[in-house]
């Protein structure tokens, strides 16, 4: 799969925007033209419904955000969450 400049730009700025995103939530925001939130309670039961219902948009997303924490431009913590590097809030 090509990575395309334009979504990449378009994850970091929903992470810039969002900071403690996950990767799940980032691929509903990259879709919601058509992906209808499925509003499931935990970060990894969403993942699992992308990944079954809508395979394509989910790699995607993860092979771009993968990209991205890959060049140094997001952070993954430890619970999944996603952040800029030097973001000065609180991560809980």
């Amino acid at each position: 799969m090509r990575i395309k400049e334009d979504t990449l730009q378009t994850i970091y700025e929903i992470v810039s925007r969002t900071q403690s995103i996950d990767t799940p939530s980032i691929c509903l925001a990259l879709n919601e033209a058509d992906i209808v939130d499925p509003e499931l309670p935990y970060s990894h039961e969403l993942a699992s419904w992308l990944n079954e219902w809508h395979r394509e948009a989910w790699e995607t997303t993860c092979i771009h955000v993968d990209k991205l924490i890959e060049d140094g431009d997001i952070v993954f913590t430890d619970d999944g969450e996603l952040y800029t590097p030097g973001y000065a809030g609180t991560i809980e």
